[in-house]
């Protein structure tokens, strides 16, 4: 089974830490990537949501860089990637594809849909965003996150540091 091509690039690559200001630090000693920003999102934003994180977001480029560290109870495509307590582990999870509009949105969910990929985890606030997790870990090794691209979304991505 594979993954219909039908939204765009990949754009963004994603990684779980345990330590969000501590995996920014080694990617700007590491890689030079300077400029993030950090935002807290669901539970961690005070949100009445199951889950909550850290994020810290920045462009490479034309690559966008996103480290996420679980607040409370992570959602379930980050379990796998948390590192034992007390040591500072930034695995990668995910590639990020953009969704430009609702019509490829819906168009992708139901071609996934109808492959019988598996989708681990959705994030959906239909006025903000929708996101949506293909486990695709067994065939190409990691998640591929489907992001719609609604207008909160690109407000969120445009204010992201360039580096």
């Amino acid at each position: 089974m594979s993954l219909t091509y039908l939204a765009g690039p990949v754009f963004q690559l994603g990684y779980v830490t345990n330590d969000v200001d501590a995996a920014v630090a080694a990617y700007k000693q590491n890689l030079g990537i300077a400029n993030f920003s950090v935002i807290n999102v669901g539970k961690a934003a005070g949100n009445d949501a199951p889950y909550g994180a850290r994020i810290g977001l920045a462009w490479a480029g034309a690559l966008m860089i996103e480290l996420i560290q679980p607040i409370g109870a992570p959602a379930p495509v980050y379990v796998d990637d948390l590192a034992p307590s007390g040591k500072l582990v930034t695995r990668f999870n995910h590639v990020g594809v953009m969704v430009p509009e609702t019509e490829s949105w819906d168009a992708i969910t139901a071609s996934v849909e109808k492959q019988g990929l598996t989708v681990a985890w959705r994030g959906s606030d239909p006025a903000r965003n929708n996101v949506a997790y293909v486990d695709m870990r067994a065939t190409v090794g990691h998640y591929v996150e489907l992001i719609h691209m609604s207008p909160t979304m690109k407000a969120l991505f445009d204010r992201v540091p360039r580096n």
